[in-house]
């Protein structure tokens, strides 16, 4: 979506500092280009406030795959996924100011406040631990409900990463 810069006093950048919160409950799996469209829609609910529309989070789907905010760590863009096989929840993470960096996270309105999101980000704080990467970062707007969730999954204020998102 074309959003216009956060306002440092209104930004966080977050990683998270203690050890491992858990792994994602249910049926996961990679996150495929296939199911870009299911993605922007939930980027839409995630960022309604901001005025962008589904032709927006599908360009901003497409930057995060090119590499605009950062190289792609395309084992680390998972989602959930529901019985039928349609995706719920994803994560998509990119190498941002050289350390894994969150880009996108969102849940479809149908299953938000299931802990869909929070369990995906867990999930990849976990991988990258596993394959020896020693911090992850998001930024989340200062106010924002997902603030606390992140902070219960032990993320901590951090420095913000070189270069802009």
């Amino acid at each position: 979506m074309a959003r216009a810069p956060v306002p440092p006093s209104r930004a966080r950048f977050l990683q998270p500092t203690s050890a491992d919160r858990g792994h994602c409950a249910g049926d996961r799996r990679g996150a495929v280009s296939a199911d870009r469209a299911a993605h922007a829609r939930g980027l839409c609910r995630k960022h309604r406030d901001e005025g962008g529309d589904l032709a927006d989070a599908l360009d901003e789907l497409a930057a995060a795959d090119r590499g605009d905010y950062g190289a792609p760590l395309r084992q680390q863009w998972l989602e959930v996924v529901r019985q039928d096989g349609s995706p719920c929840s994803a994560i998509i993470c990119t190498r941002f100011g050289g350390r894994p960096f969150v880009a996108f996270v969102f849940t479809s309105h149908r299953e938000a406040g299931r802990g869909l999101a929070t369990a995906l980000v867990a999930e990849v704080a976990s991988r990258l631990r596993a394959e020896g990467e020693s911090s992850l970062s998001l930024m989340v707007t200062v106010g924002n409900p997902a603030e606390r969730v992140y902070e219960r999954l032990g993320f901590r204020d951090a420095e913000e990463p070189q270069g802009t998102v």
